[in-house]
């Protein structure tokens, strides 16, 4: 196992955090288009009757994607949490600090309109940041988060798992 399979198995969280604001935004483009509030571009309309079949069809993708995204969110918890359980197991607190920062990062619960329809960003940091933060330099920040991903890469060969 190398670095570069440490990341790829700390970043699942980013990925997954990825896909679901891309779904989040194009089931906002369908409730949208559900909803005829999308401007149509090309063309001029005249008659105000639009396809009652491509509403049809927006409200279903909408509807798919509200429970894909579920899907997803309940994957990226899952994720999180094997993340964190593996990282807790770094001996140095500031090798843990880092790794959590840059990779799990902070859940920070975003305001929206529908109270149903809670939204979240996660929040990370990078070497930049973490530095600042530990009034370090730049370097030094490289250089936990180095021995940081040594020693990810003896825990997970010990726990069998991949990447």
């Amino acid at each position: 196992m190398t670095t570069k399979d440490v990341k790829r198995f700390l970043n699942k969280i980013k990925m997954l955090n990825k896909r679901i604001e891309n779904m989040t935004e194009e089931r906002t483009q369908f409730l949208a288009l559900a909803t005829g509030t999308t401007a149509q571009l090309g063309s001029e309309r005249v008659q105000s009757s639009g396809s009652q079949q491509k509403m049809a069809d927006a409200v279903g993708k909408y509807v798919d994607l509200g429970v894909e995204i579920d899907k997803t969110i309940d994957e990226l918890i899952t994720e999180r949490q094997t993340v964190i359980d593996v990282i807790g197991q770094l001996k140095k607190p500031m090798e843990y600090d880092i790794i959590h920062k840059m990779y799990v990062g902070k859940i920070v619960l975003l305001e929206s309109e529908n109270e149903n329809d809670a939204t979240f960003d996660i929040r990370y940091m990078d070497f930049a940041d973490f530095a600042d933060l530990h009034n370090r330099t730049y370097s030094w920040a490289t250089t936990i988060h180095g021995n940081a991903l040594k020693n990810l890469i003896s825990i997970l060969e010990e726990r069998g798992l991949e990447p």
